[in-house]
């Protein structure tokens, strides 16, 4: 199922003109700021409304204003504030407007990058510039910078999100002992110091958004453009990306939401055919199966730290017997395409049973270097007034086309009894062989093209209407569910180091991942991404405590996930790069 480099060729230059290559040490691609810059190893005075990094009291504040792409060329870069102080005053929008005065002085030399298309330019020092060289934003280029001037900036803190972080990090601020932190395993077990688990238990996500724990993320820019609110608020019964037709903008050729992807990505992923859902591309990166990856792959979720609605949690069954072919009927149509359990009118029988298939969703893609099949869910209903005792079958067949025989890749689960009107849901791995049985006209072996889901495959319960017990559908109209971050494999994470985060629906496609630190929205690293885990790198930010951090992954047509409590320690002393809060 992998690619050969050489069939890649096309394919990887359309990939990194799509998602852009940045220096792993990055957080923010440019921006709209307007910066006024005279630095030619004097005073610099800096206006910006898109800058600044942050330090805690008694830290220095370090940052470098990365100013106006003008038409993909005209790069100009300020000194900030980097005294003793605070940012600007943050209004509206997270905007930074205004001179910071800090109550010290300090100098810094600039360490920012600039995403232009799919080149980041890394600009080595302030003082100046020779912008001659010219930056194409979709083909690439050069910034020249020959600036080693060093600026030393003034102003004057004030703002809610700067009280917020003085808050958090200030002069009391104890040291966080990372030998104590708790480690997490696969599936969400615990591992190491129980001491500090209290804070890893905050409730359902009900529970969190009914406490507002949810609204500085809101409220942020990038919050309100992803219309997090409205996502979260659905995401109380599930099924969110299809309610707000978030796949329809990849189904038509576009983007999405594109994130800042590590210089090493490319190296660490292989090109495969995807073979989970349609509104993807056919052809994507997949990691290669190494230890984050193999991490990230869980079977199941610890309630600790499962997120996903009562209705998305998958009842574990166990695996049935080979499908018996017989001739199905012609079922029922699923509403939607691909179904949905949220809000489906009730079927009253009166005498009898009734089971019905509500919907159908890809989980994962699987992975070729394991030979693992793709994962879909089912969401089941039993529309019978009584409890069903007697256990039956659900089965997920592939097949290129809508017709189906024997032979054909498949595999079920065994539902043991339901009670009267209960929703379940399951999920199934297919063959790897369902992933590969088809075939291209110059050779590749690709996905299968359709999927018929059955309930009651061997017809073991005796049912008043079964034109509704299945669904064959075409692979490219089945959904994704919707992205849930289950867990980050620690508690707490120094800054500029690796993060693995597990959860399900991330994709197979790098979206973003958002790091929230005292009311700032950060852009983090992305080093690895597939459908059950992100793994990235954490922003550098010059922190003098511990301070906790919200993450939130961001797939590709825009779904957000739950966020995901991670404390952010300062790193080891020495130089750090600077990250950029986003505008």
């Amino acid at each position: 199922m992998s690619i050969t480099f050489k069939k890649l060729t096309a394919f990887a230059i359309v990939g990194l003109l799509t998602i852009g290559v940045v220096v792993p040490n990055a957080s923010l691609a440019g921006g709209k700021g307007k910066t006024r810059s005279s630095s030619q190893g004097g005073n610099s005075n800096s206006s910006s409304n898109n800058s600044s990094a942050l330090q805690g009291n008694g830290g220095a504040l370090q940052g470098d204003v990365i100013s106006k792409l003008k038409k993909g060329h005209d790069a100009v870069q300020g000194a900030v504030d980097i005294g003793q102080g605070l940012p600007s005053k943050f209004k509206k929008r997270g905007i930074n407007q205004g001179q910071g005065q800090g109550d010290g002085q300090g100098q810094s030399q600039g360490g920012g990058q600039i995403q232009g298309g799919n080149l980041i330019n890394n600009l080595n020092g302030l003082g100046q510039q020779d912008n001659k060289k010219k930056l194409n934003p979709r083909q690439g280029g050069l910034i020249n910078n020959q600036g080693q001037g060093q600026g030393q900036g003034q102003g004057q803190g004030q703002g809610q999100a700067a009280g917020n972080l003085q808050r958090q990090l200030g002069s009391g601020a104890p040291a966080f002992d990372l030998s104590k932190a708790i480690k997490v395993g696969k599936n969400g077990k615990k591992e190491g110091a129980e001491s500090s688990s209290a804070r890893v238990n905050l409730g359902t996500f009900s529970d969190q958004l009914k406490n507002k724990k949810f609204e500085t993320l809101i409220n942020t820019d990038a919050g309100r453009k992803l219309k997090i609110a409205d996502q979260y608020k659905l995401a109380i019964k599930g099924d969110v990306a299809r309610q707000l037709g978030l796949a329809a903008a990849l189904r038509n050729g576009g983007n999405g939401v594109q994130g800042m992807v590590a210089r090493s990505f490319v190296k660490e992923h292989q090109g495969c055919f995807y073979a989970g859902a349609g509104c993807f591309k056919d052809v994507c990166w997949m990691p290669k199966w190494n230890k984050w990856v193999d991490w990230c792959w869980w079977d199941e979720c610890h309630d600790w730290c499962d997120p996903r609605p009562e209705f998305c949690h998958p009842v574990h069954c166990d695996p049935c017997g080979a499908w018996v072919f017989w001739h199905c009927p012609k079922w029922t149509l699923l509403p939607h395409h691909c179904g949905t359990w949220v809000d489906c009118p009730p079927v009253h029988i009166d005498v009898g049973m009734d089971l019905q298939l509500l919907a159908v969703r890809f989980v994962d893609g699987g992975h070729p270097d394991k030979q693992l099949g793709v994962r879909l869910r089912a969401w089941v209903r039993n529309n019978s007034p009584v409890r069903l005792k007697v256990p039956f079958n659900v089965v997920m067949v592939a097949s290129n086309g809508p017709e189906i025989g024997p032979g054909s890749p498949s595999a079920g689960i065994r539902i043991p009894m339901m009670e009267p009107g209960q929703i379940i849901p399951v999920d199934i791995r297919l063959p790897f062989e369902a992933s590969v049985m088809n075939v291209t006209p110059d050779g590749h072996h690709v996905p299968f093209t359709h999927l018929t889901t059955i309930v009651d495959a061997e017809r073991e319960v005796v049912e008043v209407f079964e034109e509704n017990n299945g669904a064959i559908l075409d692979r490219r109209d089945i959904l994704p569910v919707d992205p849930a971050a289950f867990a980050a494999e620690a508690e707490a994470a120094p800054v500029g180091t690796a993060l693995n985060i597990a959860g399900e629906g991330f994709g197979p496609e790098p979206g973003q991942v958002l790091v929230m630190v005292g009311g700032l929205s950060y852009q983090a690293v992305i080093e690895g991404w597939y459908d059950l885990g992100v793994r990235i790198q954490v922003p550098s930010l010059p922190l003098a405590g511990p301070v906790d951090a919200q993450v939130v992954i961001v797939r590709k047509d825009g779904a957000a996930a739950n966020p995901v409590l991670v404390k952010l320690v300062p790193a080891a002393p020495g130089p750090l790069p600077q990250a950029q809060p986003m505008p």
